[in-house]
């Protein structure tokens, strides 16, 4: 596990910062917060974008 800061990940890409802040406040990210940093697992993220990329992929069927 891989866990780096908003800020951090959105350096890394491929989503921008920004998105992964709605994405955190909508709670679709996996991670915690320290103090007032929230940390999310970078590997977990990647995960998630490739399970979303193959369920379109299919035409919205999970594979």
């Amino acid at each position: 596990m891989d866990f780096v800061t908003v800020n951090e990940a959105g350096r890394r890409g491929p989503i921008p910062a920004y998105r992964l802040r709605q994405m955190q406040k909508a709670g679709n990210l996996a991670g915690f917060f320290s103090g007032n940093r929230f940390y999310l697992d970078y590997d977990a993220l990647l995960e998630q974008i490739r399970q979303e990329s193959r369920i379109q992929k299919n035409g919205g069927q999970t594979a």
